[in-house]
């Protein structure tokens, strides 16, 4: 919907900042998913001590695609408010 007034940059504007919730709304889903692998890695390695490396591995990985996501997200967001002016120190 387009009201009067309205300029192609405000919608452009509008439209990008759209596209940054929805790119953070995915990477928090992300960080969700790899937060459920985690407690699928912690439960198999304490009640199947036969697949303790397995849990471990799977673990690890969970934490370190956590790690990598957490760093996107809040490099993102960052970016956001340096170029809205937000973080003037």
């Amino acid at each position: 919907m387009v009201l009067r007034g309205d300029s192609a940059l405000e919608r452009t504007e509008l439209a990008r900042e759209r596209t940054v919730l929805a790119w953070q709304r995915n990477r928090l889903s992300e960080l969700t998913v790899l937060l459920g692998i985690t407690g699928v890695g912690i439960v198999v390695s304490r009640f199947y001590p036969e697949y303790l490396f397995l849990g471990g591995s799977v673990v690890f990985l969970a934490l370190l695609g956590m790690a990598y996501t957490a760093h996107r997200y809040l490099s993102l967001k960052e970016y956001c408010k340096k170029k809205n002016g937000i973080n003037k120190n």
